[in-house]
């Protein structure tokens, strides 16, 4: 997958961001990932609460806590 983005942006420069910047932004959604969702970690990989996300996805999208309220 990182190779086809690397051809894509040989072949059409600007269109994509350079991949040391998609690194970086990467690394910050994972550290917010970890502050805001507080995920646990289990035997299988992380776990996160359900009733928290939609908390956290319910500042973005306020309609969603009607969904998931019926």
């Amino acid at each position: 997958m990182n190779q086809m983005f690397r051809d894509l942006r040989k072949k059409l420069p600007g269109y994509f961001d350079y991949e040391r910047q998609t690194n970086k932004l990467k690394m910050k959604f994972n550290k917010e990932f970890e502050v805001v969702l507080e995920p646990t970690e289990t035997k299988t990989g992380f776990s996160v609460n359900p009733s928290r996300l939609v908390e956290c996805l319910h500042f973005v999208y306020p309609w969603l806590g009607d969904i998931f309220n019926e």
